[in-house]
């Protein structure tokens, strides 16, 4: 009997904070080109996706940041140096494309994102992830060392005796 009336009052204290805490939410399973940290990218327009875990039921993301650096150094400091999309008012989360400046063939690139609720609060950033782009044009293979078989020279070649 003492315990139950016990429990009552730490529900009746405990249910508030529960109803009125914060939600939390984040962003994870990022991917570029619908690859988690691909190489040989092939597009001056890679696109970016994520996916959203919230504890809050029904949550919908209002706005998103994403940044693009040519180091994660860069990214810690919060410097999209390639490119910094700014707050941009949308609930889209799915092949968000790039819009910086000119990607470099055979680069490494690191970028994360942050989203926003319907109430205006925002997430932490992502982890950083990366994408590597690829050789883009003819000129990009331009010192490329090909495997190739070499001429057979003359006084190597066997002969089998069907042959003589």
């Amino acid at each position: 009997m003492k315990y139950r009336f016990f429990y009552k009052c730490l529900a009746f204290m405990l249910f508030p904070m529960v109803m009125y805490g914060k939600a939390d939410f984040s962003v994870f399973n990022l991917t570029c080109e619908q690859a988690k940290n691909p190489l040989g990218i092939e597009t001056q327009q890679p696109r970016f996706s994520w996916q959203i875990r919230s504890s809050e039921r029904n949550f919908v993301q209002s706005s998103y940041e994403v940044l693009v650096a040519d180091s994660p150094e860069m990214l810690e400091d919060n410097n999209g140096n390639v490119w910094s999309s700014g707050k941009i008012d949308s609930q889209e989360s799915i092949l968000i494309p790039f819009s910086g400046t000119t990607l470099k063939a055979g680069t490494t690139y690191y970028w994360k994102v942050r989203i926003w609720n319907q109430e205006g609060n925002v997430s932490a950033w992502s982890p950083v992830n990366e994408f590597c782009m690829g050789l883009l044009s003819e000129k990009d293979w331009n010192k490329a060392s090909w495997i190739s078989l070499e001429k057979d020279k003359k006084d190597e070649i066997i002969l089998n005796s069907a042959t003589l």
